[in-house]
């Protein structure tokens, strides 16, 4: 019984020291790293507004739902199904999976749905939409703190209320290229337009790459290929 006591547990600490001291393939790295070498983390954890509660996306089966907790324990915040009850009281159509939601912005749960912006009270059930899918739709889109959005459409630069539009440059085309990063991003700077922090003034860049000379890719994605020219 000693003998085979002693057989198991050298089995046992080869195979420790051969999983510890494994050689990852390239299969492994390439492959395995988003699947069953993925480290484990918590989908799309945050705190909530105003409290010291966190959430997080939760799986259970084949469903998901929304965990809220905090050092006393955990417990269900928010299902598939209560959402679309939310939703369909608003006039939006029902969803089939949970979509990306923050609760750490306001008091309020903030997602897209339908291609719109939407904000909802999980209190009153109350819906509203922050930006409507018309303006969503468009390039470059960026909301100010207070009420304000910013939005590309036909190269030119428009600010919006949700209700009047206004027209911010006239000259904007592939060659005059507005609100957007500048140098490819080559200076950590990845967008082209910056609300002030009482959300009524808005800075931009304008880019004049006329200059520049046209370079040429091709768009495999179509058939038959086409050529498109960028500015590089």
């Amino acid at each position: 019984m000693k003998k085979l006591f002693v057989v198991l547990h050298i089995v046992l600490i080869s195979f420790l020291s051969y999983a510890q001291n494994g050689i990852l393939t390239m299969e492994d790295a390439l492959v395995k790293n988003k699947t069953t070498l993925a480290p484990e983390n918590l989908k799309q954890l945050q705190f909530i507004f105003g409290s010291d509660d966190y959430t997080y996306l939760k799986k259970d089966g084949d469903k998901e739902y929304w965990a809220r907790g905090n050092s006393n324990g955990e417990q269900n915040f928010l299902t598939l199904d209560n959402l679309n009850d939310v939703l369909k009281k608003s006039g939006f159509a029902s969803i089939t999976s949970m979509p990306t939601i923050q609760f750490n912005k306001s008091s309020e749960a903030i997602m897209t749905i339908s291609g719109s912006k939407i904000a909802i009270d999980l209190a009153s059930g109350k819906v509203r939409t922050i930006i409507d899918k018309s303006i969503m739709s468009n390039n470059i889109v960026e909301e100010s703190g207070h009420g304000y959005t910013a939005y590309i459409q036909n190269f030119n630069l428009f600010v919006t209320d949700g209700s009047n539009a206004q027209k911010v440059t006239n000259d904007g085309s592939k060659d005059i290229v507005y609100a957007s990063s500048v140098h490819r991003e080559e200076f950590g700077i990845i967008k082209g337009t910056f609300w002030s922090n009482n959300g009524k003034q808005l800075a931009f860049y304008r880019m004049d790459q006329s200059m520049v000379t046209d370079y040429p890719i091709i768009d495999w994605s179509v058939r038959p290929a086409k050529n498109v020219n960028i500015k590089y």
